[in-house]
């Protein structure tokens, strides 16, 4: 599909940052440092008319050389250029301190002895909470910071108590992105001697996570000069963590090997970017990384631009993409997105909530044209099959579920409408279109629209016998999300035959989930099920499974008993899931008691 097609319906950019680290600026090294600099400034100049816009710039630490005050003289000119290059004002670079960023001659005791007392997350606490022991160490950084504090003086920073990280939030279209600056470098000293005993400090983490968790941005970026793994153990496992658990990118610089790197944890991805110095020696391949964030797309892209010495120039260029997972923290509803619009566009009035349920991912399967006709698929085969009107629209479509995810809970959907809705509404005209002209495309679409109505309430109650079919289908064929969303609807259901199936396919669609405390909800609802005595032998199994899985074994098998008690038939299947407890536990008295109960059926 064209790009432009899609940027022109949808309205939305993506948001382009540079990463830059490790300038070393020195007065000996001036005519070098200028050389390689200059040419890194012309080739962001030319990406920047490349890609039209450069939204903020990252610096990574290790601006000077050895912290003095006369090479940030140097560092105010750099910045200038900077600016010019990328039409990012000062408010929109972000600084944090490298280990060149910190005057070794200055209190020199005082770091020695800080470096040898501090040995564990106690002990570095409570120096964070010392305000005057810490100021007494930051003296070495204090030509960095009287640097960021004159040159950025425009820029909004929220900083820690203990004055070591910041938090600074911008918007970029819709956007709120949240800048976390982590000080990595207030216990270096530079070289191999640092690597394991640099401290972050996890409460300085701790406090700029909080900033930036109240700040309700839509993206969280940190960045610091030295990568998770040269910190103490002690504290790099929890810095490490708090960080990507809780922030999409975390930038770093201090190796000079441009990187990148993905890590998850509860389902929160986190990107790690490294950049190479951006002056190390004019005989060095220095680099600088261009980053984008594509929202309607979901992807994230990471260029990185290395100098080749023999040329004089950044000229080689090394791409890398990957998908970027957006999260809803407040999902909109089927029946809330299906009626937003009808008041968006009453046109869309004939597919709204069909419309509503692909964008909720309630329903899966889209119109695609084959030959003469047209058959239903899922987004997947849309995107194989050969360019047409409705496959270009469907694409541009189904964009509009990354932002949809993206500002859930954050934004109203009149207003989401106002910004999204033209790609929504082009595609349900050529949908109206396609129906006027195929009758037989025409009535799927009603029977899809009449399903998502029903889902959503919308349309008057079906009879509870339709209700029950309905429900066991929706199981036999795995469709757990709307299985989920049906069962909901019918859990206090008048007629006591839906209210118990309901409530037993809700509890089997909360059992798939990867969500613990949905698996714990699952497990709540059986045991009710258990104690109104409305349970079946494939209740007490999917129960016993569900405890297993979260080790309560003790549970598990006195369900498992319960189980073979109330339903003797099915004792073979239950001593099977047994044996799966047994040899989890190691427990002998009751793997002596399922033999016994084998013993027993076979006398039987």
């Amino acid at each position: 599909m064209d790009i432009y097609y899609e940027r022109e319906v949808l309205g939305m950019r993506p948001v382009t940052w540079l990463h830059i680290s490790d300038f070393h600026l020195q007065d000996s090294q001036a005519w070098a440092q200028d050389v390689v600099l200059s040419a890194m400034c012309k080739d962001i100049e030319r990406c920047r008319r490349d890609i039209g816009a450069i939204d903020f710039v990252l610096a990574t630490g290790d601006i000077a050389f050895a912290g003095k005050t006369h090479e940030y003289e140097r560092a105010a000119a750099f910045f200038d250029e900077v600016v010019r290059v990328t039409g990012a004002p000062r408010e929109r670079i972000f600084c944090i301190p490298g280990n060149h960023d910190v005057d070794r001659d200055r209190q020199r005791m005082c770091f020695t002895g800080t470096r040898y007392t501090l040995q564990s997350q106690n002990d570095t606490d409570s120096f964070l909470g010392s305000p005057e022991e810490l100021q007494t160490l930051l003296q070495r950084q204090e030509a960095y910071r009287e640097f960021q504090e004159t040159y950025f003086a425009g820029q909004q920073r929220d900083w820690t108590p203990d004055g070591l990280g910041y938090v600074s939030l911008l918007a970029v279209e819709n956007l709120t992105i949240a800048i976390v600056g982590i000080n990595t470098a207030w216990l270096s000293e530079g070289g191999a001697s640092d690597h394991g005993k640099l401290l972050a400090g996890e409460r300085q983490v701790i406090n700029a996570l909080r900033v930036a968790g109240e700040s309700d941005a839509h993206f969280v970026i940190a960045m610091g000069h030295h990568p998770f793994h040269l910190l103490n153990d002690f504290d790099r496992r929890s810095v490490q963590r708090r960080i990507e658990e809780a922030c999409h990118f975390y930038h770093c610089g201090h190796l000079h090997d441009p990187e990148a790197r993905n890590t998850m944890h509860s389902g929160a991805h986190c990107l790690s970017v490294a950049a190479g110095a951006a002056f190390e020696s004019r005989q060095s391949h220095n680099a600088f990384c261009l980053v984008s964030l594509d929202v309607m797309q979901a992807q994230q892209s990471i260029r990185t631009f290395q100098y080749k010495p023999a040329d004089g120039a950044f000229s080689y260029e090394n791409n890398r993409s990957l998908p970027f997972t957006i999260n809803a923290v407040e999902p909109y509803k089927l029946a809330e997105v299906g009626s937003a619009l009808v008041n968006f566009n009453n046109e869309l009035s004939p597919v709204a909530y069909y419309l509503s349920a692909l964008l909720t991912e309630a329903q899966t399967e889209m119109p695609i044209v084959v030959g003469c006709t047209h058959v239903f698929g899922s987004f997947d085969v849309l995107r194989d099959q050969p360019d047409d009107e409705l496959k270009n629209a469907s694409i541009a479509f189904m964009a509009v579920r990354n932002p949809l995810r993206l500002f859930a809970g954050s934004m109203p959907l009149a207003e989401f409408m106002m910004c999204y809705g033209e790609a929504v509404l082009h595609y349900g005209m050529i949908l109206k279109g396609l129906s006027d002209a195929h009758p037989e495309l025409q009535e799927k679409l009603a029977e899809r629209e009449a399903d998502a109505r029903t889902l959503s309430g919308v349309e008057v109650r079906q009879p509870f016998s339709h209700t029950l079919t309905l429900l066991r289908e929706l199981a036999t064929d795995h469709d757990w999300e709307v299985l989920r969303v049906q069962a909901e609807r019918h859990f206090d259901s008048a007629e006591p035959a839906v209210a118990v199936e309901a409530r037993r396919m809700l509890a089997l669609s909360l059992g798939q989930s990867t969500v613990q405390a949905e698996k714990t909800r699952a497990v709540e609802m059986y045991n009710q099920l258990v104690a109104d005595e409305s349970a079946n032998a494939t209740d007490f199994a999917a129960l016993v499974l569900l405890l297993i899985d979260k080790m309560d074994h003790e549970r598990a098998k006195a369900a498992l008993l319960n189980g073979i008690e109330k339903f003797p038939e099915n004792a073979s299947a239950y001593l099977e899931i047994g044996q799966t407890i047994v040899e989890s536990t190691g427990d002998r008295s009751f793997r002596d008691e399922l033999i016994s109960l084998e013993s027993g059926r076979g006398t039987e």
